[in-house]
């Protein structure tokens, strides 16, 4: 059996939960690392989700189900500094309005990626466009930024060293939807939104990622040569970018059979965060953790793109595994027979560690 290069997943990425407390400048710990990408979402409430990253500096917020601009020290709290195991909580103007990430005894979700620390650097990898990078190849997630050129030929640099399985791209100067594309698609080709439940697109007229393979660079394409929505000219862009590491990270699609004896997802790790998303028709997108969902079944779960608390489904039970995981019900969001469906996936213990060792099931 293949062995992993990563025995401790929580070195790269972890979800952790906390309880808001409306203290303003509150460090938020117990990671193993210096996240360089922070995305919380409050349990308790309809409050949005917020997306923070080193690659455009702390302070600076998104929300994935929302085609809204950027925004800097926003109300109602937000991500000020990434700090040795966690992130500190802020308030705009020290009124400690702090509801969306730091409510009193409302309970929140951070997933959290490690990227380089704090550290940015300029990557002139690309044709025509430098990036602004935090990378950490050996975990396989980078963080950046381009100002876009509106031209199709031109390339970023991303910085992985590996070829990309995943990218998640938002303007933040302008409101055009999210884009994102990860393997299992079927192609370059495509585009899955996160602010809406939409089936994926194909042969889309204003733009896609392409050039996946490239183990520098990604690129882009339309039907038409307008490629506005993933490098409009003069728009600032954002991409998280995910290359898969054996034993760590995975992403693919498989079939439904809308049964209780659903399909099996083999991933080579024990899951401690699984994103669903049908593809084929309108579906939610769906994400379950280990924090939520310490014990099987799990049926707590997230939607991007919309701004639900906490949903908790009979009808959405999934065993996580040793070696991955398991559909048990015909739930259309991930298991709909004849349905197609993308998932991505990250370790909280791999199967077999580098030296050969079985972990422990779950």
């Amino acid at each position: 059996m293949a062995y992993t290069t990563i025995d401790d997943p929580t070195q790269h990425f972890e979800a952790i939960t906390y309880t808001g407390n409306d203290s303003n400048n509150r460090n938020v710990t117990g990671l193993e690392f210096t996240p360089g990408f922070v995305w919380i979402k409050n349990r308790s409430t309809t409050d949005p989700h917020k997306m923070f990253d080193v690659a455009r500096g702390a302070n600076k917020s998104l929300k994935p189900n929302s085609t809204d601009t950027e925004v800097n020290t926003e109300e109602n709290g937000y991500v000020s500094a990434f700090i040795s195991g966690g992130f500190t909580l802020t308030d705009d103007n020290g009124s400690a309005n702090l509801d969306d990430v730091n409510k009193n005894n409302e309970v929140y979700i951070a997933w959290c990626w490690k990227a380089n620390g704090t550290s940015t650097a300029s990557n002139n990898d690309g044709t025509n466009i430098t990036s602004t990078v935090s990378a950490n190849t050996t975990g396989g997630f980078a963080a950046l930024t381009w100002t876009g050129t509106g031209t199709e030929s031109d390339t970023v640099g991303h910085g992985l060293g590996a070829k990309t399985d995943a990218i998640w791209i938002k303007e933040r100067t302008g409101e055009d939807w999210w884009h994102s594309w990860q393997t299992g698609m079927g192609g370059d080709a495509y585009n899955n939104f996160f602010n809406n439940n939409n089936a994926i697109r194909t042969g889309v007229n204003d733009g896609h990622v392409k050039n996946l393979n490239n183990t520098t660079t990604f690129g882009f394409e339309s039907t038409t040569s307008n490629v506005n929505a993933v490098n409009h000219n003069s728009i600032n862009n954002v991409a998280w970018v995910f290359a898969a590491k054996q034993g760590y990270s995975k992403m693919g699609n498989y079939r439904g059979n809308g049964s209780t004896n659903g399909p099996f997802v083999y991933l080579g790790f024990k899951p401690a965060w699984v994103y669903i998303k049908r593809t084929d028709a309108a579906g939610d997108h769906v994400i379950m953790d280990n924090k939520k969902n310490p014990n099987n079944v799990m049926n707590i779960y997230t939607k991007i793109q919309a701004t639900d608390a906490d949903n908790t489904d009979a009808s959405f039970n999934i065993d996580k595994c040793a070696t991955g995981f398991k559909c048990r019900h015909n739930n259309g969001n991930f298991n709909a027979d004849g349905g197609d469906y993308l998932y991505m996936a990250f370790a909280e213990d791999p199967t077999v560690n580098s030296s050969g060792i079985p972990c422990n099931a779950g």
